[in-house]
């Protein structure tokens, strides 16, 4: 890489080329752990100083543990109070065989809504 340095001696800028030599990489290599991951428990060399797993499959399997640890923790402080808040709409609410997008034909959508009401067991519908 060539650089102009511009000089100035007695009032006089003077252009000068200056050559540098291309800067070197460092590769800092740190010391060996273990993967973070219980199931896991292998030694590797982290390409950083906070790399806690080995690969990215055993970050991804921690991540569900630690969730599914704190789902756990909260059903057993909390149990069940969410279902007795009003308003409370749980996944056992439906079938969910309507899906998102309403059907082609009207026939086919009446029968999907029939069946939606047999299976939350109500009797009749209430239209708008």
């Amino acid at each position: 890489m060539v650089q102009t340095v511009f000089i100035i001696q007695n009032n006089k800028i003077n252009g000068v080329q200056k050559i540098e030599a291309p800067k070197k990489k460092v590769k800092i290599i740190y010391k060996q752990k273990r993967c973070h991951y219980s199931g896991c428990n292998n030694r590797f060399t982290p390409r950083a100083p906070h790399q806690l797993y080995c690969s990215d499959e055993c970050r991804y399997y921690s991540d569900i543990d630690h969730t599914l640890e704190r789902v756990r923790k909260f059903r057993k402080k909390y149990g069940n109070v969410l279902r007795e808040l009003p308003g409370y709409v749980g996944m056992s609410l439906g079938t969910g065989k309507l899906g998102e997008h309403r059907c082609d034909s009207m026939e086919e959508e009446k029968r999907k809504i029939q069946q939606e009401i047999r299976a939350l067991g109500l009797t009749s519908v209430v239209s708008y």
